[in-house]
């Protein structure tokens, strides 16, 4: 089995916006801006200025920092045993190295490559259409 360089991992991403709901709508129309936790704004484009300033106006009420996060699978990477090339393993089974060939599953070991619809039709092997 090869070494992987880097092991997957979940990742979560938290971000954090100053939002401004503007007053007597039945939408939640409004502003929100890029901030950190306590509401304090990074920098701004002149337009987001112009924007923050309005904001500021008596048709919104009071900014109210509200938290979003997202998570995501970065997957593992390794070193193919054969020709060196970096792989991330993207898939559970197949993993295909662009070098030389080789396929690893997502835990780094080698395996032997999954035949698809398009590698069965150039060999003449047999395949269930019901399957692609």
């Amino acid at each position: 089995m090869a070494k992987l360089l880097t092991h997957g991992k979940r990742v979560t991403v938290v971000e954090y916006g100053l939002f401004f709901q503007r007053k007597n709508v039945s939408y939640s129309g409004g502003y929100e801006f890029d901030c950190d936790e306590h509401g304090r704004l990074g920098d701004m484009t002149a337009m987001q200025k112009e924007s923050y300033a309005d904001a500021q106006s008596d048709a919104y009420y009071a900014g109210e920092v509200r938290r979003r996060s997202h998570s995501y699978w970065e997957p593992a990477s390794m070193e193919c045993t054969r020709c060196g090339t970096v792989l991330h393993l993207h898939d559970a089974m197949s993993n295909d190295c662009t070098g030389c060939d080789n396929c690893y599953n997502s835990s780094g070991q080698q395996v032997i490559k999954n035949y698809g619809r398009e590698e069965c039709e150039r060999d003449g092997w047999a395949y269930d259409v019901n399957d692609y």
